[in-house]
């Protein structure tokens, strides 16, 4: 039984992709916006200049974003372990 369940859960497992979505390209920029075409994006968004950048993990929080105690950081009183915005970068 835990082994068809197991066998399940990567069958499963191994359908999942990754999507070239706005969230995980490397033009995304400050307040969901778009550097390469200067627009506003949201969660679902994708062009075909997609380039994958940094990516959001559960594991992603202002503890780990390179912009943590400089003056990239956005939100600088906010900032803390356990926040996580969208202007994170790995």
């Amino acid at each position: 039984m835990i082994l068809s369940t197991v066998a399940a859960y990567f069958s499963f497992m191994s359908n999942i992709q990754t999507l070239s979505t706005c969230v995980n390209c490397s033009n995304l920029g400050e307040q969901f916006t778009c550097t390469k075409h200067q627009v506003q994006v949201g969660l679902a968004s994708a062009c075909e200049d997609h380039s994958f950048g940094s990516q959001l993990t559960k594991n992603s929080s202002c503890t780990n974003c390179t912009n943590l105690n400089t003056h990239d950081c956005t939100h600088p009183t906010n900032a803390s372990s356990g926040m996580l915005c969208f202007d994170w970068k790995g």
